[in-house]
């Protein structure tokens, strides 16, 4: 069977999703959550002292079927930048991309891997540095392991929740730590980034209105959203939801990513929770 399970951590709660193709489609077949002994953090990841972080991820593993996994890079672990496509074939492409990371990369560039997901005219290129690779393949050494950054996993969300229609949709993940956010138009990916909330909720807040609202003070609003859907633990999406209720027309909803694929297994309460991990395992089937 073509099993691919999703893991998302944010903070100290990791979340699996396991996804089935059947054709085009895809159907659910497990999904967990589960406490991590420590937060979540680039310090915890690099140390993982006496393997608590590996022993967590086996443990939840066990609860659902998993031919490879695909695991969601948060916060700081990558670095994402859109920028316009100016070359058609797909090595010279790259070497654009290439020329464009190490503009903005810290040197050496040889230390991060580098990649990128053509849209149209533009493309959104991310690198991770490649111990941050080898760390997250060093905690799961006995299944095959890939990576995904959260806003691709956000956009992909958004595909498996139906999220093609005209017109353009947003969707905010809200984490602890950090937050995503992609914009749709018309299906396609316009818009992908991630900012960290821990050091100021005025910050966090002034972000969220920019993509929630448009940027208030400037001549060249973005364009109105369609419909807003945030995703992410319950209480923070219920609080987003009542805070911008009576701002944003039509207000935002909760992003429900199995609404519209079978489940074998019931329903969480909190679809929206798994919106990444389901999303990482959806884009492996290479509809992103």
């Amino acid at each position: 069977m073509n099993t691919a399970t999703g893991m998302h951590i944010d903070d100290q709660t990791l979340r699996l999703v396991a996804l089935q193709q059947q054709g085009d489609a895809c159907e659910l077949v497990g999904q967990c959550e589960h406490p991590l002994s420590h937060p979540f953090s680039p310090e915890a990841l690099a140390r993982d002292h006496e393997g608590s972080l590996s022993n967590d991820i086996q443990r939840a593993l066990s609860d659902v079927p998993c031919d490879r996994l695909i695991a969601v890079l948060t916060g700081s672990l990558f670095h994402i930048q859109k920028v316009p496509l100016e070359m058609a074939a797909k090595n010279d492409r790259r070497e654009q991309i290439i020329w464009e990371a190490t503009q903005a990369l810290i040197p050496p560039v040889e230390a991060h891997e580098i990649d990128f997901f053509p849209a149209g005219r533009v493309a959104f290129w991310t690198a991770v540095r490649k111990e941050v690779l080898s760390a997250f393949a060093d905690l799961t050494p006995h299944v095959h392991l890939t990576t995904i950054v959260e806003p691709l996993a956000l956009f992909a969300a958004c595909q498996i929740s139906g999220l093609a229609h005209a017109g353009r949709h947003i969707a905010i993940h809200l984490g602890k730590t950090h937050q995503s956010y992609v914009a749709l138009d018309n299906g396609a990916l316009t818009a992908a980034e991630t900012v960290h909330t821990e050091q100021t909720t005025t910050g966090a807040d002034q972000h969220l209105r920019h993509w929630v609202l448009g940027d208030m003070a400037s001549d060249r609003r973005t364009p109105t959203a369609v419909q807003t859907h945030f995703c992410g633990a319950h209480d923070r999406v219920e609080a987003a939801c009542r805070q911008f209720a009576h701002q944003a027309s039509p207000p935002p909803v909760e992003l429900k990513p199995f609404a519209r694929i079978p489940a074998n297994p019931t329903l969480p309460p909190n679809q929206s929770a798994f919106a990444i991990a389901a999303g990482a395992a959806f884009s492996s089937f290479g509809h992103t």
